[in-house]
């Protein structure tokens, strides 16, 4: 799917003749579309369209400038808006890292029905950096002054 900005983005379709809704599933930090095939299939065999996106850097998408984690939103926002226009009720899936898109892009794009996650970890709490991280020095010491060199050139 060739997007706005440039980015061609690999889609895995799972379609069937009279799908009773669509659920986008996405990925995490080093996963691609293939991935959630054991989520893809079980779906499909109930009905459901299902589409996986290869997020940029990842799996077989092609893409254009420096990929962050804004490219991703915007990237998922567009995919889903593009779906909606077959008006079929929408369900997005996200696992790990495409747990917090999923939540992100649900609140984007408005005629999402329903949104299934997991991994969201809001790291502006101290108590999940504390129970994340990989060293509790990183947390007293590492992230704060992370924190303040981001703001101070902002």
């Amino acid at each position: 799917m060739q997007l706005r900005k440039g980015n061609l983005i690999h889609l895995d379709v799972y379609s069937p003749s009279s799908p009773k809704g669509t659920v986008i599933l996405l990925h995490g930090v080093g996963g691609n579309g293939r991935l959630l095939s054991f989520l893809a299939v079980p779906l499909f065999k109930s009905g459901y369209k299902v589409i996986c996106p290869d997020m940029p850097l990842y799996g077989y998408s092609e893409y254009t400038g420096t990929v962050n984690y804004d490219t991703w939103v915007e990237n998922a926002a567009e995919i889903t808006e593009h779906y909606e226009e077959e008006k079929l009720p929408m369900f997005l899936f996200g696992l790990s890292a495409g747990g917090m898109l999923a939540y992100q892009v649900a609140c984007q794009v408005s005629g999402i029905r329903g949104v299934l996650v997991t991994c969201i970890l809001d790291q502006r709490q101290n108590i999940v950096r504390e129970r994340t991280a990989s060293s509790p020095y990183l947390v007293r010491f590492g992230l704060p002054v992370m924190d303040y060199t981001r703001n101070a050139f902002l």
